[in-house]
């Protein structure tokens, strides 16, 4: 990745470090997330090759780990030029609908380092699971909407933050998660925003299922009753906790491609990330 700095030096006397107080501009520049190492699973509506309004009985995972997924029960609609999504396509599910593996391999189980990246919109019914791994959907890892308005991430049964979010407008939605971490030290971001710890009555660590069982876009094999409602343009998940910068300039990747708006970060050392 490349970064652009603009600054006034300020270094710490006898060493090339700068102190903590500098000021600056960063600019971080888009990443395309195949060439950042730890990519286990990857799903991208326009990977489809479909016609406008067709079922999706298939969705092939662009990682190295091949999870590709089959429909479970009923099958969502390729749209292939979302209005809502800068005209790229999407896949829309009714709450009914779900694209599944079973016994996926490559995921990150138990506590350890993962980060994911949705980009989609919530249609504004119930509450529901967007993307899930795991042994379930309460024994696992999800993102899900319509949680009491908003977006929220559950790792391992214990839910960690929740941003607001509004029907028909597309975000994206990230967590990047330390291993061992208690989850109140956990932050999601959503459309670049961070939201920590707003569930601290159900702190702990992260505990996803070993082995997975399932890997599950839309309604949950396992728990028929978190039903998504939306469209889904890309999924990726990494084995790694991605730093402030990757973060950025993969949010940054999606936000370009989908037309969404994200909000500029101040990162250590007081420079301020123009994205």
């Amino acid at each position: 990745m490349v970064l652009n700095a603009k600054r006034t030096p300020n270094f710490v006397p006898g060493s090339n470090r700068l102190r903590a107080t500098n000021t600056g501009t960063f600019t971080i520049f888009p990443i395309d997330p195949g060439g950042v190492a730890g990519l286990v699973a990857w799903y991208k509506a326009d990977s489809l090759a479909l016609s406008n309004g067709a079922t999706v009985t298939s969705w092939p995972d662009d990682s190295p780990n091949n999870n590709d997924l089959v429909t479970y029960e009923s099958a969502p609609i390729y749209n292939a030029s979302d209005a809502l999504l800068n005209g790229m396509p999407s896949v829309t599910y009714d709450g009914n609908d779900s694209n599944y593996r079973s016994n996926p391999t490559g995921l990150p189980v138990g506590s350890s380092a993962c980060t994911t990246y949705v980009a989609g919109y919530w249609s504004g019914a119930a509450n529901g699971d967007m993307f899930t791994w795991g042994s379930n959907a309460y024994n696992g890892a999800r993102m899900g909407a319509g949680y009491y308005g908003g977006m929220v991430f559950e790792n391992g049964g214990i839910a960690t933050a929740q941003r607001a979010v509004s029907a028909n407008t597309p975000f994206i939605f990230s967590y990047p998660y330390v291993a061992g971490a208690n989850t109140t030290a956990a932050t999601t971001h959503l459309n670049g925003v961070a939201a920590t710890g707003e569930y601290p009555s159900l702190s702990g660590v992260a505990n996803i299922s070993n082995p997975v069982a399932e890997i599950v876009i839309g309604r949950p094999a396992t728990a028929a009753a978190e039903r998504w409602t939306g469209a889904v343009a890309e999924v990726l998940v990494f084995n790694t906790t991605h730093s402030t910068t990757t973060r950025v300039g993969i949010e940054k990747y999606l936000a370009n491609k989908y037309g969404i708006s994200i909000t500029s970060i101040t990162i250590p050392g007081g420079f301020k990330a123009k994205i």
